[in-house]
Parts: structure tokens; sequence; C-alpha cells
């Protein structure tokens, strides 16, 4: 089985850069490991990929820019909650504007019980963005021994 992550972020250098970041962690964490990264620039594309992955196979981590032309973070989880919403829990949001988000936004980001990461991802963060990302691989794993 393969390991999907979906990277949604409308800036290619962020996308480019978590795709290396999760690659370099994870294949170094699991030289064997099966990882399919998909990337996605906007909201509309997003959920065209989880709409199609999800039949097949959902993914197993999913992180959302919540500032992007559009179609914004909120709306897109929005919508996964309403097509496919077993991949509500995966998924992590990411801005570059955590601490001017609007009232509106940051209410909703709250009620959604969503980690929410400064972009880029800082020091203090990355250890509990790692953590994350490896206890997802780690239920992958786990789930793929046990089918």
């Amino acid at each position: 089985m393969t390991f999907r992550i979906l990277i949604v972020d409308d800036q290619e250098a962020v996308r480019d850069t978590y795709k290396m970041k999760l690659e370099f962690m994870l294949l170094g964490h699991d030289p064997g490991l099966d990882l399919e990264i998909d990337l996605a620039s906007g909201g509309k594309e997003a959920i065209d990929l989880l709409v199609q992955q999800n039949k097949k196979k959902p993914y197993d981590f999913v992180i959302l820019d919540q500032n992007m032309p559009g179609m914004d973070g909120i709306a897109v989880y929005t919508k996964i909650l309403a097509l496919c919403p077993q991949q509500a829990g995966r998924v992590v949001f990411c801005t570059g504007y955590a601490d001017i988000l609007e009232e509106r936004q940051s209410a909703l980001l709250k009620h959604s019980g969503r980690l929410v990461f400064n972009k880029p991802i800082l020091k203090k963060q990355a250890e509990m963005f790692d953590a994350l990302v490896l206890s997802y691989l780690n239920s992958y794993i786990h789930d793929s021994e046990n089918k």
C-alpha cells in the first residue's frame, strides 16, 4: 500500500518545500516506504483530488493552506466534511497569517479541532509537525499490517 499525502497551497515554493521536507523525513524514517505526494494549487483542485482519491484510498495526511485566492482553507475543509468526512480528521491547516486571522476564520479553525501551523513552520512547531506526520505514518503502517 501507498502512504498518500496531499499538499494544498497557492504558492508553488511552499508546496515544493513541504514536499521535500516530507520526503526527506518519511523516507529517512522508512527507506522502503511507498510514498506518494500530490500537490494542489487551490481549493477546487484539492477537492477534485480528494473526491477522486476517496473512491480508491483516502489520503493519509492533508496539509491545507488557510489563505488562498478563490476557495480558502475553511471553504475546502467544509467541502471535505460534506463530500469525504473520513478525510477531515487527517487535515492540518497552515497559514502565513496566524496572528491576523479574521475572527470568523479563527472561530471556524478552533471549531474544526484541527491543528494550525505557521508558514513557514517555526522551529518551535517543527517537532510537533514532525511528530504528527510520524503518528499518521505509524497509523498507516499499523493498518497495513492488519489487513
